[in-house]
């Protein structure tokens, strides 16, 4: 079912949220961190969803969720999902993640991650598209390796099938050649800042193998509070060097247009048990 909210009803909700952040003291140190807690949950409201630099929800606001599990021993699993626009993937209205996934802590507070990632788009192919097209799902699966050290992370995502399902058919590029092996490479680096401000600094490239006239590099610059114990509001400057996706062509009606890596502000409110 499509999220009828309309922008000014949630710019309302934000901005509210925003002056309680500014107003009130944080409470996430009220209550002891629990060691043994392995699941969590998030629901999060959205001003648009932005995806490695690029624009899911074609403008427009999203309700996204997650549920996740960690284990004592380090591995961890999850599910979250997302609204998306059918301008943008033709055919969907959600984007699903399902991953799992093991993390170690080394000694000199080094951590060490990997894990499988997949990324579903119910009911979404190419020949929804208002032009037409090859029956290709959009659905991907990603292998990622990391390393952090005190705010710093950088990350290795390798895609195990076509990206994004792109191939010489989907893009109608004239190379007969799937994506797969197309790399997503990140360096990330969250500053703590007086009054439990954090600074969270990020820079990404996208390789897409064998087609690489549709790869890019994607910035984000997010500063972000807790309002209490629950509430997270952030505030995230986004975009991408990504000239492929510049007036963009709606694949839902072939008339509107959007460049999806253009730089914008997103704003977040996300609540976490």
């Amino acid at each position: 079912m499509r999220w009828s909210m309309r922008w000014p009803r949630v710019a309302t909700m934000l901005g509210g949220a925003a002056a309680c952040a500014a107003a009130l003291p944080a409470f996430a140190d009220e209550a002891p961190a629990d060691d043994d807690k392995r699941w969590s949950a998030n629901a999060s409201v959205v001003s648009q969803y932005v995806s490695r630099g690029l624009r899911q929800t074609w403008g427009k606001p999203a309700l996204q969720a997650g549920l996740d599990y960690t284990a004592p021993n380090g591995f961890y699993a999850g599910v979250w999902g997302s609204q998306v626009s059918d301008h943008v993937i033709a055919g969907a209205h959600a984007e699903i993640d399902t991953y799992l996934g093991y993390t170690a802590k080394t000694a000199h507070d080094i951590e060490l991650t990997t894990g499988l990632y997949h990324y579903w788009y119910p009911g979404a192919r190419y020949d929804k598209a208002s032009g037409g097209g090859p029956a290709t799902h959009y659905d991907y699966t990603e292998w990622m390796v990391g390393a952090g050290w005190r705010g710093v992370s950088v990350k290795l995502w390798t895609s195990l099938s076509n990206y994004f399902g792109f191939d010489g058919n989907s893009l109608a590029d004239g190379i007969d050649r799937g994506s797969r092996g197309s790399t997503y490479a990140e360096a990330n680096w969250d500053v703590p800042l007086p009054n439990d401000f954090t600074l969270g600094l990020h820079i990404g490239h996208e390789h897409v193998c064998h087609h690489s006239a549709f790869s890019f590099t994607d910035y984000r610059i997010e500063l972000s509070r807790p309002i209490n114990k629950f509430l997270m509001l952030s505030a995230a400057f986004t975009g991408a060097d990504a000239p492929a996706y510049a007036n963009q062509v709606s694949v839902r009606n072939g008339t509107d247009r959007m460049t999806l890596g253009r730089r914008t502000v997103a704003l977040k409110l996300t609540a976490t048990y």
